[in-house]
């Protein structure tokens, strides 16, 4: 369960929001970051991790081509949050809730990054951003 805040428009949109609103985002877990080197905390504010989403069934990695949304923003059902490429295609991640950017873990261009390895934090309420000022990947 948990609430999604990323959907995939395009081409591929229909298929690939399914697999964006399963693993790929989980809420308020732990989740172990980039290279096992640090986890999300329970002393953290309530937050969703965002995975890197799958396009297709077959991809396995992709490529974070260019953030739409700056940390700290707020964003909306509909926004556009980032381009996300593969060998075949782009596509535009869409968020399908409302929330703020947190924190991104990844920068623009960020190639080679495996399904479900977290891309950036959404809270719910504008006060918790600050708290994940710190938090790296």
């Amino acid at each position: 369960g948990g609430r999604g805040y990323a959907r995939l428009a395009g081409a591929r949109g229909a298929a690939a929001a399914a697999s964006v609103a399963g693993p790929a985002t989980q809420r308020g877990q732990p989740l172990l970051l980039l290279g096992g080197a640090r986890a999300f905390s329970s002393d953290y504010p309530p937050h969703t991790a965002l995975g890197m989403p799958s396009l297709s069934p077959t991809m396995t990695q992709g490529t974070l081509s260019a953030w739409k949304k700056s940390e700290g923003e707020a964003i909306e059902a509909g926004d556009i949050l980032a381009e996300v490429e593969t060998d075949k295609a782009s596509i535009e991640w869409e968020a399908v809730d409302s929330g703020f950017l947190a924190k991104i873990l990844v920068q623009d261009g960020a190639s080679d990054l495996d399904i479900g390895v977290p891309v950036a934090v959404v809270c719910e309420e504008e006060e918790d951003i600050a708290a994940f000022a710190d938090l790296t990947a």
